[in-house]
């Protein structure tokens, strides 16, 4: 049974906002609430491509907090998805350098888990296969690196390769350089090996893998571009199906957003206000997000105003409703109040306010000014930096259209 907390210090802790719901957890149930853009058409999309013959390749984008990776997890334990597909889950910033991701290391990523989930279900691989796995990398593995990255791991056979020369790349020393250009040398040989494991694991089990890579929306917008614009081709190429998460500002590039323009799909904010324009707040978003938080915390810690406040400042971003709702817990109970009243909200609303006072450069108004006076605009080469900042948020509710975030208004209200 999960304790809802019941004062202001123990809602400023459970209110964390960085925490990944997993299916998986016994306290799933208690903390998801549902949301009705999920991942049925997802779902919907992968069983006509695998019942039709087609590969499956999909983007999935949003804004950085709007819940993604919660959805994903919910996503990949879907029965009917599992019974067409092996889903792997790949964090990018758990296994690279999301500074320096190169689309190698992409590449590099479907084949280790591919060959992990090969171990995990002791699948016969035919030998001339697992020859071929075993002596890639050969001259860059030593010993002492197989010792230190396979300790306490036993059963590992066909993904020890890719464990061992993954931690290299990882890591950032010399020896990534060679691993990623030993790839590039021969690409076409790597995409058949990983053609030739996905195979294995489809004779084996019946189902087709499907590579869910989660965490390339927090790179920054150009190398973001550079990977997907520049070898665009080489990363659908190989067999194996996938599911790319991608910062939502790279589908206003007119190169990338058409190659994925039938093969996307956006979770949206929790919608805020009722349209373009308007200040006016949406009661079912207003009570969907009540609801999020009411999980963690007894709603009576916050006054009506605060709440309201606070749902308004997310802009719809769940992640950053759930920590503003902490934090400002945390200022009411510093000050020891009874609950959390609109002169705690204000402290961040401060916060925010000086962020992006700090950051957003002169240009940046220019662009800002012009959402601000069209939430439909077209051609507007600065707004993919504002957006991975969020000081531009696109509300995919219908149409879809644009607004500047709340604290980015109060800003430009006040100049």
């Amino acid at each position: 049974m999960v304790d809802i907390a019941q004062t202001l210090d123990d809602a400023s802790i459970a209110l964390d906002g960085h925490n990944v719901l997993d299916p998986k957890h016994p306290d799933f149930a208690h903390y998801y609430v549902k949301r009705q853009e999920g991942g049925s058409k997802i779902v919907r999309e992968a069983i006509a491509a695998q019942k039709n013959g087609r590969p499956f390749h999909w983007f999935y984008t949003g804004h950085t907090g709007a819940g993604k990776s919660t959805e994903l997890n919910r996503l990949i334990d879907n029965d009917k998805l599992r019974k067409h597909y092996l889903p792997l889950l790949i964090s990018i910033s758990d296994e690279f350098d999301i500074h320096n991701i190169d689309y190698t290391d992409v590449i590099f990523a479907m084949a280790k888990a591919c060959a992990a989930e090969a171990d995990r279900l002791k699948c016969k691989i035919p030998p001339e296969l697992a020859k071929r796995i075993d002596s890639w990398g050969k001259e860059i593995i030593t010993e002492e690196s197989i010792q230190t990255q396979t300790k306490g791991k036993a059963g590992l056979k066909i993904s020890l390769p890719f464990l061992v020369l993954g931690e290299e790349i990882k890591s950032g020393g010399g020896k990534r350089k060679t691993i990623r250009d030993k790839i590039y040398d021969d690409i076409t040989g790597f995409i058949h090996l990983l053609d030739s494991l996905t195979q294995a694991l489809v004779n084996a089990t019946g189902r087709m893998p499907l590579c869910v890579l989660d965490g390339l929306d927090h790179v920054d917008v150009g190398p973001c571009l550079q990977l997907f614009n520049n070898y665009f081709v080489t990363l659908m190429k190989p067999n194996v199906a996938k599911l790319i998460v991608v910062p939502l500002a790279i589908l206003n590039d007119r190169e990338f957003g058409a190659n994925a323009n039938k093969i996307h799909s956006t979770l949206p904010n929790i919608k805020v206000f009722a349209g373009p324009g308007s200040k006016k707040i949406d009661l079912d978003g207003l009570s969907f997000s009540k609801n999020v938080i009411s999980k963690y915390a007894n709603l009576d810690l916050f006054s009506d105003e605060a709440l309201e406040s606070l749902f308004r400042l997310s802009g719809g971003i769940l992640r950053d409703m759930i920590r503003n709702c902490g934090d400002a817990c945390g200022f009411a109970d510093d000050e020891r109040a009874d609950k959390v009243e609109q002169e705690h909200v204000e402290r961040i609303w401060n916060e925010q306010t000086g962020f992006f006072r700090r950051v957003l450069k002169k240009a940046d108004y220019e662009v800002l000014r012009q959402v601000e006076g069209d939430p439909y605009p077209e051609g507007l080469d600065g707004i993919p930096p504002l957006l991975h900042l969020k000081a531009i948020i696109f509300y995919p509710n219908g149409e879809g259209w644009y607004g500047v975030h709340p604290a980015v208004q109060r800003l430009l209200d006040g100049k």
